[in-house]
């Protein structure tokens, strides 16, 4: 499907929602408009986003406090079932956001027991957090030796040759050695480790 025919369909759906529409009943309007079940996928997801855009700051608040029937009550001109696309949706927004939290606190250095104490546990299970944390250190852990490696392997380099500096017999090799060494530690210290102060 064309992007503006895309476009076109995300907005007939996010006026459906408002109409009061209900999910099934969108969805047989676009696979009778000849939509593919992937486009029609892609379309609820951008007109989902699109609404929960425009009611975010009614619902969020109260998802947190999982008052769902008050959504309901405050927002009569949605269909139950868009009202639970609604919920669904704001709930995968405040997860994405507890993930972004819990990578900036892994950045940070902060270990496990401080991450599950700082994250809503209600909103990112604590299973989930504890999976992201496994996969986080798996990712960086061999990016840290590698940085180390270099860094350490450079320093060697230069070492010898600042010993050898005064000694003409070597020649061009030795500038070359230097500028290797250099290159070594510059390549390390850019190394993407995922935490801060990593050289050990």
């Amino acid at each position: 499907m064309k992007f503006k025919e895309e476009l076109k369909y995300i907005d007939l759906t996010f006026k459906h929602f408002l109409e009061k529409v209900s999910i099934d009943e969108i969805k047989f309007k676009l696979k009778k408009d000849g939509l593919y079940d992937l486009d029609i996928d892609n379309v609820l997801r951008a007109a989902k986003s699109k609404l929960l855009d425009k009611y975010e700051d009614e619902i969020i608040p109260m998802v947190l406090d999982f008052n769902f029937q008050n959504i309901a009550n405050q927002l009569p001109e949605l269909h139950a079932s868009t009202i639970d696309y609604l919920i669904e949706s704001a709930r995968d927004r405040l997860k994405q956001k507890e993930r972004i939290k819990v990578k900036q606190l892994l950045y940070n250095n902060l270990d496990l027991k401080d991450i599950l104490n700082s994250v809503r546990l209600d909103i990112y299970p604590q299973k989930e957090v504890e999976d992201q944390v496994s996969r986080y250190e798996e990712k960086y852990q061999e990016a840290g030796e590698k940085r180390n490696w270099n860094v350490y392997g450079g320093l060697f380099m230069l070492s010898i040759f600042a010993f050898t500096l005064l000694d003409d017999s070597w020649g061009r090799p030795l500038y070359l050695l230097g500028i290797s060494g250099v290159v070594l530690i510059y390549r390390g210290i850019n190394i993407n480790t995922g935490k801060k102060n990593t050289i050990k």
